[in-house]
C-alpha cells in the first residue's frame, strides 16, 4: 500500500505518492522537492483552492513616531 504527501502547487493541493523504493531518511528531500512527472501525476485534493497572492503590504504611519525621535511632540485639542 503506498504512503502520500500533500504537496501545494498553483492548482492546489495535490496528493503524491512516495516510490515504494524510497527510504525513511531520504523522503524528506522527496518532500522538500517532488519531481515534476510525481507532481502531474498526484490527484488534487478536493476542497484546497489555489494559493492567494499576497496582500501588499499597507504603509505605515511613521510622522509620529520620527517626530517622537527627534523629541517634538505633538499636542491634541482641548475638549473646552
Amino acid at each position: 500500500m503506498p504512503e502520500y504527501f500533500h504537496h501545494l502547487t498553483d492548482a492546489g493541493v495535490r496528493r503524491i505518492a512516495f516510490p515504494e523504493a524510497l527510504s525513511l531518511a531520504d523522503r524528506a528531500a522527496y518532500m522538500a522537492a517532488p519531481p515534476a512527472d510525481a507532481i502531474e501525476a498526484g490527484e488534487l485534493v478536493p476542497g484546497y483552492a489555489p494559493p492567494m497572492p499576497a496582500a501588499p503590504a499597507a504603509p505605515v504611519a511613521t510622522e509620529p513616531m520620527a517626530a517622537a525621535r527627534k523629541g517634538k511632540t505633538t499636542t491634541l485639542p482641548s475638549e473646552d
